[in-house]
């Protein structure tokens, strides 16, 4: 075997291993490393039973010390050797004194090792010691990669455990709600699903509200924390609740049952104005949506109750259109009665609107109006005909009578004049009689009877103040008859008379309330 010698560092010589190339010192007997014997013959073959001398390198002069160290190693040696072949006296001793296996050759120049020959050493080391594998610099990285990752993901973690939580997002909904920013109000909040509470009806429901809050501090808590005085405030969070009881405690029962679910929390919000000495404070109720933020956090919203109003109800002429804000109303479950539509909308933010009301042949409604908590200062719009309409039904009315007239004189039924009438004149038998009246007086009796009759020159003019659903004409006309009286057929000249025609809108026609002239008329 050949031994390569090094140079001396610090008065040590060292040595490669033949095997591994491990550096080992001068002295040593086994690599160190992968257990390789170094030295042939550094231990004469001898009995086992007497001690060896150590050699001392030339040129060296050992301590005592080291010199008893290295002695005991070596009587250790011996006597691990001696056990070994009294525990198996099948061993075959090679020429170097050394021990091999049963059975087969000798390992040269190598110690026994039993099952853990030279191809284990490596992994074992040496009998009855367990040697560790170095961790390689690769493990190392990876190790504190993980680490770091877990670091850095429980710290994301938090981060946006925090940015989601319902106490941030009650925060950032009040701070946009002090700074006005009413488009971003709005999408903190959860609000029913309805046609007319959009982002858009509620930044203009709010439009001239403008005027940002200032105020010189703010603080947030969780009602839960309340305690002693604060309590006593919660009195405001009756209309949040739906509580209708002015009894306290009935009302906080109910607030201690709101606040055990889990989906819901509310959160105090005190501040102080600038300008001001005291505390103002708002209570904001959140509630979970059922939905997700980046499949781990749950989403919060705003459950602002206060911010709109339920069952607005308009009423308004039955062929006009509601709008609000420009947004046309649906009117398919409207009640109808007497020419007049009932609209009721399920929701409506509180604020600004305005309102246009329109129809065919009607001067156009177009008001501001405010919806508060109670509901709408205007609950029924009215119409007014345009000028052109009320020509029009003046030139009506001026046919009518004619129509009712000219029939009456040839004895017609009232039947076959009834459909210039508004069909809810006619419940009852009233207009009937007046035409019959009229009829009866025209065809006159025994003595005389009217036997020509001409209408001309009708005007009328406005009674009362029109509606878009009534209006109440009064007038005069002209009148030339020509009757009999007795056996003498006279010719009166022209005389005026006077009527008054009260319309009623039904569906798309304008129709008669009232007989315009009666009996008394001639």
């Amino acid at each position: 075997m050949k031994i390569r010698k090094t140079g001396i560092k610090k008065g040590v010589q060292q040595m490669y291993c033949p095997n591994c190339g491990t550096k080992n010192e001068e002295e040593s007997l086994f690599c160190m490393e992968c257990g390789t014997r170094l030295k042939e013959d550094s231990v004469p073959e001898q009995n086992l039973n007497e001690t060896a001398v150590p050699i001392q390198p030339a040129g060296r002069t050992m301590p005592d010390s080291d010199m008893q160290m290295r002695q005991n190693n070596i009587n250790q040696n011996q006597n691990l050797s001696n056990n070994r072949l009294e525990n198996n006296p099948g061993r075959q001793k090679d020429y170097r004194g050394n021990y091999g296996n049963p059975g087969g050759p000798a390992y040269q120049g190598q110690p026994y090792l039993g099952n853990n020959g030279p191809q284990n050493l490596k992994k074992t080391g040496y009998p009855g010691m367990t040697m560790k594998k170095p961790v390689s610099r690769l493990a190392v990285i990876a190790g504190i990669e993980a680490v770091a990752a877990v670091v850095l993901f429980a710290g994301a973690y938090k981060i946006m455990s925090n940015r989601f939580s319902p106490e941030k997002a009650a925060m950032d909904y009040w701070e946009t709600k002090a700074d006005r920013e009413w488009s971003q109000t709005y999408d903190f909040c959860d609000f029913p699903n309805s046609d007319l509470l959009t982002k858009k009806m509620f930044v203009e429901a709010n439009a001239n509200n403008t005027e940002p809050l200032e105020y010189k501090s703010v603080n947030i808590t969780d009602v839960k924390q309340l305690t002693g005085d604060a309590v006593s405030k919660l009195g405001d969070l009756a209309s949040i609740f739906g509580a209708e009881s002015d009894d306290y405690d009935d009302y906080m029962e109910d607030l201690e049952d709101e606040l055990e679910d889990q989906d819901l929390k509310v959160y105090c919000v005190e501040y102080i104005e600038k300008g001001a000495d005291s505390k103002s404070a708002e209570y904001i109720t959140m509630t979970k949506t059922g939905k997700k933020k980046y499949l781990f956090w749950d989403e919060w919203k705003v459950a602002d109750t206060e911010s709109w109003v339920s069952d607005v109800t308009y009423t308004i002429p039955e062929n006009a259109i509601l709008q609000l804000n420009g947004e046309k109303v649906d009117d398919s479950a409207a009640t109808e009665q007497d020419g007049w539509k009932s609209i009721t909308i399920p929701y409506m933010f509180t604020g600004d609107y305005q309102m246009q009301v329109t129809e065919e042949g009607m001067k156009p409604y177009c008001e501001n109006t405010v919806i508060t908590s109670y509901g709408s200062e205007e609950e029924r719009i009215d119409l007014m005909p345009t000028d052109e309409t009320l020509q029009a039904l003046g030139e009506q009315a001026g046919e009518d009578i004619k129509f009712l007239v000219e029939s009456a004189l040839q004895g017609k039924p009232f039947k076959e004049v009834q459909d210039v009438f508004f069909s809810g004149a006619l419940e009852d038998d009233y207009i009937k009689n007046y035409y019959e009246n009229l009829t009866n007086k025209i065809k006159g009796n025994g003595s005389g009877k009217i036997t020509g009759l001409v209408i001309s020159n009708i005007n009328t003019a406005l009674d009362a103040s029109p509606t878009g659903t009534e209006i109440d004409l009064r007038g005069t006309a002209q009148r030339k008859e020509t009757y009999i009286n007795y056996w003498d057929e006279i010719e009166e000249e022209d005389n005026e008379i006077y009527f008054a025609a009260s319309y009623c809108k039904e569906g798309n026609e304008w129709k008669l309330m009232n007989l315009p002239v009666d009996e008394y008329a001639f």
